[in-house]
């Protein structure tokens, strides 16, 4: 079972009722979140798969950094399934649709480039971007990020310095899609490429944590 990798975690953290969030493990940044997740109280379900079928079970999925290409693209149909009956769907970095991964909701946005920068700023009023204004910067954690070519369905709520997007949200069929440029859960060591697990802070845990509210469907515009 992949819970089983997380030293410390309990099976008290974890759920198989819908009240979790399923989070894709194996990847960078899976167990930064997860820990993040714990900390707030919030029921997780590690899954092996990037992929869940039944919304009524799995309201939430977080799809981290995969560790394999060729098999996040070979659920993309299934997962936009998901999504179009009612599921959640938070995708990280390269999942965007980024360096062999495909985009799998081009609706909203995908991945175009990485950019050596930690700083963003907060380009929308939006439920993910509670707490902080219009043109307000951020540090996270690790030291690129994904810009994105925004969809016809997608609205910036993330941008970097010169305006291009790094976190994008959208509606699918029945369900919501974030696309976060950030590797969340992921910190670089001294500025470079090399990274650790490490659970988000500040501006980029809060984001987490808005994203989830709004994952969850909490009634306000999907825009």
């Amino acid at each position: 079972m992949p819970f089983k990798i997380l030293s410390g975690l309990s099976q008290n953290d974890i759920s198989y009722d819908s009240n979790h969030v399923a989070i894709a493990m194996g990847g960078p940044g899976s167990e930064g979140i997860v820990r993040a997740l714990i900390k707030q109280n919030q029921k997780i379900l590690p899954v092996c798969s990037p992929i869940v079928k039944d919304p009524a079970r799995h309201p939430v999925l977080i799809i981290p950094q995969a560790i394999d290409s060729g098999i996040f693209n070979n659920c993309i149909d299934r997962l936009r399934e998901y999504v179009a009956k009612g599921g959640a769907v938070m995708l990280v970095h390269d999942t965007l649709g980024y360096r062999g991964f495909k985009p799998a909701f081009p609706e909203i946005g995908q991945g175009v480039e990485t950019v050596k920068t930690n700083t963003a700023t907060i380009a929308m009023n939006h439920v993910i971007s509670m707490g902080m204004n219009i043109g307000d910067s951020f540090r996270h954690a690790y030291c690129d990020h994904v810009i994105l070519k925004k969809g016809q369905d997608g609205a910036v709520i993330c941008a970097d310095q010169q305006g291009r997007p790094v976190l994008i949200a959208g509606g699918f069929g029945k369900g919501r899609v974030i696309l976060n440029g950030m590797a969340t859960g992921y910190s670089s060591r001294d500025g470079s490429y090399n990274g650790e697990e490490k659970e988000p802070e500040g501006a980029e845990l809060q984001l987490l944590i808005n994203s989830l509210k709004w994952l969850e469907k909490d009634g306000s515009s999907c825009k």
